[in-house]
């Protein structure tokens, strides 16, 4: 990922308290040359409470991906083309045969 200017405009894409999901969806945005910024990943590391977030929200403890806002509708496209399609490779499996 490139380097962000702060002065930049920037809008919040998604917020998770699932490192899993934080990861992928970096990756994904990594992949279409989506410029983003991780505000609270590193709460994951410092509180071993798990995903309900022990006595504290959830909320509280979510990572927030933000992306440019000029980018937003694109990252979002994105996002629900991939959650549309989840299996989409192994359907198309050369090994398998349906006969």
């Amino acid at each position: 990922m490139d380097t962000v200017k702060p002065d930049e405009d920037f809008a919040v894409l998604l917020r998770t308290t699932d490192v899993a999901l934080l990861m992928v969806i970096k990756s994904l945005l990594d992949s279409a040359g989506i410029q983003y910024m991780v505000q609270g990943a590193e709460d994951f590391r410092m509180l071993p409470l798990g995903s309900s977030g022990g006595f504290f929200s959830s909320s509280a403890l979510a990572a927030a991906i933000h992306v440019r806002r000029a980018d937003l509708a694109d990252a979002r496209l994105l996002i629900e083309q991939c959650a549309a399609h989840p299996n989409e490779d192994s359907r198309q499996d050369p090994d398998h045969d349906d006969e």
